[in-house]
């Protein structure tokens, strides 16, 4: 089976037996005998990244499987097609083909069609994707949003908005079941009022992980433990996706999702300020999940341990636009075609708060950090100011050298995008690193 190129990704390990038991596992439904999520595949890349060896990886997967039923043919048929699909065109054509259709819809199944597709691309072979891409359309849940002129809030703070609000905190529900409710939820005309004050311009991966990383620490809720792991699944995605739109689709899409299981949950109170606890290193948080078989633990192990490897709650969607405009721009300078980029005012060169990349614009803007690469692969930035330069300057010389007017570096293209990217606020200092 072909392999899914994850530019910098956690690879979980690669052995045969690994790979056989997600072979053997596509016989299997998603869906268990119980009618639960299948969770046998990212258990086992969860316990192969957490260095789990074969004989472990073969005593889970075979007393796991006793629930399994097997794989129904019309998903089966699904998933076959897709696969066809993705070593024909590759991920990321495939994913931004088909996610526009799915990007409401994340949360249906407690999340797990969204996080089977993020351990697939995370393992990196093109039949998991096609197995999580199959699920994820099966079980897509879309929510419903009503239109608002006043969409200015970001995730936390709709939350509070939905505990405060009288008939989303006493919301009874007629179903049973997290997934019943949560369709329950997604389909109610005052939660989709309420969702319409979620501004999607302010949805952002980092956002979203802190806000259910609070949810989860506050409540101990089993379902709130999902947006946790699903916020790490679909940083997972994002980062095989060219195109912003899909990608900006995904996040708003689990942001509301996210608020539509705060609801089923009954609301409760939840804060994101951490407790203050001495913590184990992670050799010791790894060892002891690896005899779990509780694939909840595995998971949400695995994903805490991802998602401060990327850094955190504060970059983690950062860096993977990063990585999505590094290739882009690797596209055009192999096409020979100019770049101009123009980035926020060199006077916000406050790196605390990222900021949102502006679009090239045919005009110049004086009070902008500009990129220029020409089509002979010369590449230079911009209109720093003094300030700015220093601060560029320190963190990638030798490589960057001053030319031209006051303000202006110039070095190799990818590097010059580095640097743009980092004097904007829109990456930290590591980026470089990456672009090399």
């Amino acid at each position: 089976m072909g392999r899914v190129h994850n530019q910098g990704r956690c690879a979980t390990t690669a052995s045969e037996v690994l790979d056989g038991l997600l072979d053997a596992d596509f016989s299997s439904d998603p869906v268990t005998d119980a009618g639960l999520t299948n969770h046998r595949p990212m258990a086992l890349v969860a316990l192969a990244a957490m260095g789990a060896d074969d004989e472990r990886l073969a005593s889970f997967s075979t007393s796991y499987g006793m629930r399994l039923v097997p794989c129904r043919p019309h998903l089966n048929a699904a998933r076959l097609e897709l696969l066809r699909d993705l070593e024909k065109d590759g991920p990321t054509a495939v994913l931004e083909r088909v996610l526009p259709n799915l990007a409401a819809g994340v949360g249906g199944a407690a999340f797990h069609g969204l996080i089977r597709l993020g351990y697939g691309l995370d393992h990196g072979r093109a039949s998991d994707v096609a197995a999580g891409l199959a699920y994820l359309a099966s079980a897509s849940q879309p929510v419903e949003v009503s239109a608002s002129a006043e969409a200015t809030v970001e995730l936390g703070a709709l939350l509070d908005r939905l505990h405060d609000d009288p008939t989303t905190a006493r919301r009874t529900f007629v179903s049973r079941g997290f997934g019943a409710r949560f369709a329950e939820a997604a389909a109610d005309p005052v939660v989709a009022r309420l969702l319409g004050g979620l501004s999607p311009e302010r949805c952002r991966l980092g956002e979203i992980a802190s806000t259910s990383l609070g949810l989860y620490r506050s409540t101990g809720d089993f379902f709130a433990l999902h947006t946790v792991t699903a916020t790490h699944a679909a940083r997972l995605v994002v980062d095989h996706l060219d195109d912003e739109a899909v990608a900006a689709a995904i996040v708003v899409g689990l942001a509301r999702a996210v608020a539509v299981a705060y609801v089923v949950l009954a609301t409760p109170r939840w804060s994101v300020r951490p407790t203050v606890a001495e913590i184990p290193a992670w050799e010791a948080i790894e060892r002891a999940a690896v005899v779990s078989d509780d694939p909840h633990v595995l998971k949400m192990v695995h994903t805490c341990r991802q998602e401060q490897r990327v850094g955190g709650t504060g970059v983690s969607g950062d860096r993977g636009r990063g990585r999505r405009a590094a290739r882009r721009l690797r596209r055009v300078l192999r096409a020979g075609r100019p770049v101009h980029l123009y980035g926020p005012p060199r006077r916000a060169l406050d790196l605390s708060e990222p900021k949102n990349p502006l679009p090239s614009h045919d005009e110049r803007h004086d009070d902008r950090v500009e990129m220029v690469v020409d089509p002979d692969g010369a590449a230079r930035i911009g209109n720093l100011g003094m300030a700015g330069q220093d601060t560029v300057n320190s963190a990638y010389m030798p490589d960057m050298k001053c030319g031209g007017p006051p303000g202006t570096l110039t070095g190799p293209p990818l590097l010059c995008w580095a640097a743009f990217m980092y004097s904007c606020g829109l990456a930290p200092t590591g980026m470089a690193q990456m672009a090399r």
